[in-house]
């Protein structure tokens, strides 16, 4: 079965050693974010989400468009709250559709959803991990000696010296079950990477889809420089 461990605050706060002792197993997936749905009952907006029968749990980076939304409250009218729940049912209907085959569940989901819609998904056996045909949130996978990992930032992964770092690709997925690791394209990509992921969101340390993040920053404060200059002894960034 699955176990859950999920809480509002800080995560040194949050996550310290002393709690996560009780977590076992040989697969995981975690999620930290800032809400923005939900805020007026936030503890209900936490990731990861359980699919409505159970299927898998699902943490979710990205917004589903509000036309999107508004279509799969029309497909799923049983009183759903928030985009991630959404996702989840529609993840579940596409998989009971296409007997458990995640590269045919996605393409078929995806053809309802043009939105922000990059994941990692638990199930009992297995890890998934897919990023929207758009590409719009980081993803990328590294190889330790014991196993594989999967994560937003690819600074997270040197950190814990996780090798041969590669993005995922937008419209890929990523399978990784006792078998090893398996990847495929389930949709044809079409990228339009947020700018915010290069300029405020990922760490200064990352690269997005093999751009680095510091090189970015620093070559637009010199565009800014030259398009807006100012008589200043110094330029900050903040």
């Amino acid at each position: 079965g699955f176990s859950t461990y999920k809480r509002l605050g800080k995560v040194r706060d949050v996550f310290p050693e002393d709690r996560l002792n009780f977590l076992s197993g040989h697969v995981a997936i975690g999620h930290t974010r800032y809400g923005t749905v939900g805020l007026e009952k936030p503890t209900e907006y936490l990731h990861p989400i359980r699919a409505p029968h159970g299927r898998f749990r699902l943490a979710h980076n990205g917004t589903i468009a509000p036309y999107e939304y508004r279509n799969l409250l029309e497909e799923f009218p049983d009183g759903q709250r928030f985009d991630t729940q959404l996702l989840a049912m529609l993840l579940e209907k596409s998989l009971r559709e296409t007997n458990g085959n995640w590269i045919d569940a996605l393409a078929l989901s995806s053809e309802k959803l043009d939105g922000s819609y990059t994941c990692v998904v638990l199930e009992k056996d297995r890890l998934v991990a897919f990023r929207e045909p758009r590409g719009f949130k980081p993803l990328n996978v590294g190889e330790l000696r014991e196993g594989y990992v999967v994560a937003s930032e690819t600074a997270a992964l040197k950190s814990i010296n996780a090798k041969k770092i590669t993005p995922v690709r937008a419209g890929e997925v990523v399978i990784i079950d006792q078998n090893g690791i398996h990847r495929e394209q389930f949709a044809e990509p079409n990228p339009t990477p947020c700018s915010f992921e290069y300029l405020y969101f990922s760490d200064v340390g990352s690269e997005f889809d093999g751009v680095s993040c510091y090189d970015v920053r620093t070559k637009v404060g010199r565009i800014l420089a030259r398009r807006h200059p100012v008589d200043a002894d110094i330029v900050i960034a903040i």
